[in-house]
């Protein structure tokens, strides 16, 4: 019983660690995706709406990725809405995904 205790105790006393946490700069687009990744707001959805979700925001921080979440004001996200003018379903839901990244 003391093992399993002290087996208990040392997984309580590890920190878990986010899947790209250390390849991240604070406040930027990047930081927010990862935690936006490792929160119950996205974990506790169905799996066709997370790869969903996950393909529309990944392609997102490829763009967009190393930019501060405070230069994502209205000015640039209307620029990003413009310039998939041409595919207004692909910019209808990016906008609804980053209401919900926006929103953790």
């Amino acid at each position: 019983m003391r093992q399993y205790a002290a087996a208990l105790d040392c997984v309580k006393a590890k920190r878990i660690e986010i899947v790209g946490e250390k390849r991240t700069v604070a406040g930027t687009v990047n930081a927010l995706i990862v935690s936006y990744f490792a929160s119950p707001a996205f974990k506790d959805l169905k799996a066709s709406t997370q790869a969903m979700r996950r393909n529309i925001i990944e392609a997102f921080r490829a763009e967009y990725g190393d930019l501060p979440v405070t230069g994502l004001t209205r000015r640039v996200l209307d620029g990003i809405m413009g310039a998939k003018a041409n595919t207004r379903m692909a910019a209808n839901n990016l906008m609804k995904v980053l209401r919900y990244l926006l929103d953790v």
